[in-house]
């Protein structure tokens, strides 16, 4: 019985281990156990496990963390910057786009084309950058390698006129210089014309031209200019020539343009086709110069309006608001035929002036009877009823008819 009992409390207190039979019967391996379902994911860690491998994972995330929330402000930092820029851009460009509106009311682009063409270059690029196009670097934009010889504008004033375009004639002009004028000694002496002013000096050097009409526009050109900045001019005849021009308003401007004119080379157009040309009782249309058989008329020709009611106003008390055109322009003594510097030598040729080759032989025996035209005579004559038909001088055809008569001279053999 003691032994019995011995032998339970012994079985009872054996703990079979790893090294026992019963021990590994008890704990068969782990491939022998059924497979449980595996979880995804880094394992648990043991409460009583080591603290660094967490530790590790924590400031992971929170590297990932901080480099996310980084990223995002310096998102938003950019976009606020390229809106600001693009705000800063807009602004650029609507100030250029003012200043190139002023300096087209200054007549920039008459005075000094070369300057108001990159100003305009500087423009387009300006609009193209606000527009997202960025194909031009900023080297372009300072320095463009083309720049257009001749701009277009819409709608600028010039002088009261409406302007379509401005001309390539370059003139840099400094008004400082104006009692200055005559022809330096160190400049090589080739075509250009100069002329000696101011003062009331008959000199002059239209007779230099080679083409009839030009030595006549040139003529003219130089009387109004010496007409327009005498101070002591008659106010009559000064109303008379630029009755048709609104140049009081904008003396400043009208006196450099007509400085340019007048100093123009020989080979340099003496007038502005951006300006108007009033074609007033058919002026330009006479005798057209004609190329490859088709007649070739004045560029933007066309009647006056407002300056014509306005002169016709001052010259009648007439209720001017239902008269018709012809009327004003009986009203303002401007009614007749008239005729621009190339219809005037248009008549002297039909005359026989300027093409004494095609003139009928005289028969043998006959009285022989030569006839010359006092050249100066002649434009000194149609001179004293010239009127300024916008950008191009103007003359009735019964004035110059009676100054071909009375400047001819004929001599019988």
């Amino acid at each position: 019985m003691a032994d019995n009992l011995s032998q339970t409390l012994s079985a009872r207190c054996f703990v079979p281990n790893s090294q026992t039979r019963a021990g590994r019967a008890l704990h068969p391996p782990s491939s022998l156990l059924p497979d449980a379902g595996k979880k995804r994911g880094r394992p648990k860690m043991a409460p009583d496990a080591d603290t660094s491998r967490m530790d590790r994972r924590a400031q992971i995330r929170y590297a990932q963390r901080t480099y996310r929330h980084k990223k995002d402000v310096m998102y938003r930092n950019m976009e606020t910057r390229l809106a600001e820029l693009e705000r800063t851009m807009g602004r650029l460009s609507d100030s250029i786009a003012d200043f190139h509106d002023m300096a087209v009311e200054s007549d920039l682009h008459v005075t000094h084309p070369h300057l108001f063409d990159h100003l305009s270059v500087t423009l387009s690029y300006a609009k193209r950058m606000t527009t997202g196009v960025q194909n031009e670097s900023s080297k372009d934009l300072d320095r463009p390698s083309t720049i257009p010889t001749k701009t277009n504008s819409t709608n600028p004033s010039s002088f009261g006129y409406i302007v379509n375009r401005s001309d390539d004639t370059e003139c840099d002009i400094n008004l400082n210089d104006i009692q200055n004028l005559t022809a330096e000694p160190n400049l090589p002496q080739t075509t250009q014309v100069y002329w000696s002013l101011p003062g009331s000096s008959s000199h002059t050097y239209s007779f230099q031209e080679s083409d009839p009409s030009r030595m006549l526009q040139r003529y003219c050109l130089e009387y109004i200019y010496r007409l327009f900045s005498d101070p002591r001019s008659d106010p009559g005849e000064f109303y008379r020539v630029f009755r048709l021009v609104p140049c009081v308003k904008y003396k400043e401007k009208m006196g450099r343009y007509l400085f340019c004119l007048v100093r123009s080379d020989s080979d340099q157009p003496l007038e502005f086709p951006a300006l108007p040309f009033y074609c007033i009782g058919g002026a330009g249309t006479h005798y057209p110069e004609v190329k490859d058989g088709k007649a070739v008329y004045p560029e933007h020709m066309r009647l006056p309006r407002r300056v014509l009611a306005t002169v016709a106003s001052l010259c009648s008390d007439e209720d001017i608001s239902s008269v018709d055109r012809q009327k004003l322009l009986m009203l303002a003594g401007l009614d007749g035929t008239w005729l621009d510097s190339r219809d005037v030598i248009g008549y002297l040729k039909e005359k026989g002036v300027l093409d004494r080759d095609d003139q009928k032989s005289t028969p043998e025996g006959a009285e022989q009877v030569s006839w010359t035209l006092d050249i100066e005579g002649f434009f000194q004559a149609i001179l004293a009823n010239m009127v300024v038909l916008g950008r191009s001088p103007g003359f009735r055809f019964i004035d110059v008819e009676a100054a071909f008569t009375a400047n001819l001279r004929y001599d019988s053999k």
